[in-house]
């Protein structure tokens, strides 16, 4: 075999390796980039610098090559000097492709939390855009002129109100607040009400809520697109939409039905308590995202709200042991799956003094009643 075969041979062996991480490279490149545009600008231009020198050195190799092959003289640089140069960007390439891996690394735990709070909010945006955009509130001398009319109205759009002003959307909790000053009245017509509301006007959805509670299933309550318009037009703002931004925070109706009742007990012990506190970011770019915050005086404690087992308990009370220093407070919806959790947390070895204190949905307000805390068990953790 010729020199210059050889040479031919060993041109295209280099450069499909450039070419291969070449490849790597702007891979990484796009998603880094995505990340942040204004990072590491000067890595960047040694890449497009490297592009436009590779693309340089791959024309000449062509034309010297087309020359050799029509017998003409070589007006280009020799192939081996050629050779040479990719041989020298494709070491500036590799070294390019490690920097930008040990960036990925770096970023990806970030990004990764990032990429939670945007699914989130996002989720809870497109519910509210999709409930609230299709139209202006409506024409109090049209649609709503029959509902207007109607012996029920003052009582119905209170109701419409409250459910639209609160995060609050338990059926039974809202209607509780309803009738404070007219029991009796309320009491009566409850079920007339919410059908009405439900199927004659079309202004809230019910969603029943499984696995919860012994008995009847309790209820979660909307509003329509037609209750979120009727809402704006009577309170003159847009609705909280508790049910959609708890569902986006906790996903099953379950979760959301068993975060307001631990609230509500956490409410009868003197907490102030929020439903969508916020993130609190940990070592490592992990984070801790608290089901509740409660706060009584100076008392500030963050509390979980737990109803099944899971594989990855043993990492969760890690992230709640570093978010919390060390104070674990839980709320699950029976007896059973208290005393479970507290087996497990305890033979855990934290590396840290701490304490969990737990309670049950099931034995809480007796409990309370006879000892005026809520907290059925308290245990120090090391």
């Amino acid at each position: 075999m010729s020199t210059n075969e050889t040479n031919w041979e060993e041109s295209f062996s280099i450069l499909r390796s450039v070419i291969q991480f070449w490849q790597s490279a702007w891979d990484i490149k796009r998603w880094y980039d995505r990340q942040s545009e204004a990072a590491w600008p000067d890595m960047r231009e040694e890449r497009r610098k490297h592009a436009e020198t590779v693309l340089n050195l791959i024309e000449s190799i062509h034309t010297s090559a087309a020359n050799q092959a029509a017998g003409q003289a070589q007006t280009e640089q020799p192939i081996a000097d050629l050779l040479n140069q990719i041989k020298v960007i494709l070491a500036a390439l590799q070294r390019s492709l490690a920097d930008l891996e040990q960036a990925h690394d770096e970023i990806q735990p970030q990004q990764d939390q990032r990429a939670g709070d945007a699914s989130l909010t996002a989720r809870a945006e497109a519910t509210l855009s999709s409930l609230t955009s299709s139209s202006e509130p409506p024409d109090p001398d049209d649609a709503l002129a029959a509902w207007r009319g109607s012996r029920t109205f003052h009582r119905d759009s209170r109701f419409i109100q409250l459910l639209g002003g609160s995060v609050e959307c338990r059926r039974e909790a809202l209607l509780k607040q309803l009738a404070r000053g007219q029991t009796a009245h309320i009491s009566g017509t409850v079920k007339k009400m919410l059908r009405h509301l439900t199927e004659t006007w079309g202004l809230i959805e019910q969603v029943k809520v499984p696995g919860v509670q012994r008995g009847q299933l309790p209820c979660l309550v909307r509003l329509t697109t037609k209750g979120c318009q009727t809402f704006q037009f009577l309170a003159e703002r847009e609705p909280l939409l508790g049910f959609e931004m708890l569902l986006a925070r906790h996903a099953i109706v379950q979760q959301v039905y068993l975060v307001l009742e631990a609230s509500e007990v956490l409410a009868l012990a003197g907490y102030e308590v929020d439903l969508l506190p916020a993130t609190i970011p940990l070592a490592e770019g992990r984070r801790f995202d608290p089901d509740l915050l409660a706060t009584r005086e100076h008392d500030r404690i963050y509390v979980e709200v737990e109803d099944h087992n899971s594989a990855e308990w043993d990492k969760k009370w890690r992230r709640v042991m570093s978010g919390t220093n060390g104070q674990i407070h839980i709320v699950t919806r029976t007896a059973k799956t208290m005393f479970r959790l507290q087996a497990e947390i305890e033979a855990q070895r934290f590396g840290q003094v701490g304490v969990v204190r737990l309670t049950n949905l099931e034995d809480v307000h007796t409990f309370f009643a006879e000892h005026q805390t809520i907290w059925i068990s308290e245990r120090p953790l090391t």
